[in-house]
């Protein structure tokens, strides 16, 4: 239970950074 809290976290966390990045690299 508490494996599957962190990893969907973690994939969360993963996907905000990406997101970050390409907004970076990638003005809209």
């Amino acid at each position: 239970m508490f494996r599957k809290i962190k990893d969907d976290i973690y994939s969360v966390g993963v996907i905000d950074w990406h997101r970050k990045l390409f907004d970076e690299l990638i003005p809209l």
